[in-house]
């Protein structure tokens, strides 16, 4: 019995959007990578969105192989996305990731840079240019061009701490 409500108690902030379409970017190390891991545990079909392809192509290769006995269907795919690419190749990307699935329920936008100082004040302005443009202006673009597919939208943003 304490098992089971510990399983439960686990799941219970991912459990919301079982059977849901998730976006999630960052996906190919990290938090992102977990992220995706415990939602298609919990039944949510997962868009792992990320720059490496190859480390995105072996996530889904994990989730649907450990979820083909369990479901019908792939609970995973991947699209190869830049979050500072910027426009209409970014665009681009959220649509091969919106028809993977042919809708998205909800977005976790996780990709961004750490930067290399410890004070922004320090920070040399290329690399701020870069930083405002992958954190900022690359999730404000992904939440933009993907719409989600129901009445409350579900959106979370990790901002990386520089």
């Amino acid at each position: 019995m304490a098992s089971s409500r510990s399983e439960t108690t686990k799941r219970a902030p991912w459990s919301r959007l079982e059977g849901q379409v998730v976006l999630v970017t960052g996906a190919s190390s990290g938090l992102g990578r977990e992220f995706c891991l415990d939602l298609a545990r919990v039944g949510c079909r997962v868009v792992a969105a990320a720059r490496r392809a190859d480390r995105l192509r072996s996530l889904c290769d994990e989730i649907n192989s450990a979820s083909a006995a369990v479901s019908g269907g792939p609970r995973a795919a991947a699209v190869e996305i830049d979050v500072a690419s910027g426009g209409p190749i970014l665009e681009a990307a959220v649509k091969r990731a919106w028809d993977a699935f042919g809708r998205i329920d909800a977005l976790i936008n996780n990709a961004g840079l750490r930067g290399g100082v410890h004070s922004a004040l320090d920070c040399p302005e290329d690399e701020w240019d870069k930083l405002i443009k992958t954190n900022l202006t690359g999730s404000w673009l992904i939440a933009k061009h993907a719409p989600l597919d129901t009445q409350l939208p579900s959106l979370l943003f990790i901002m990386p701490q520089s």
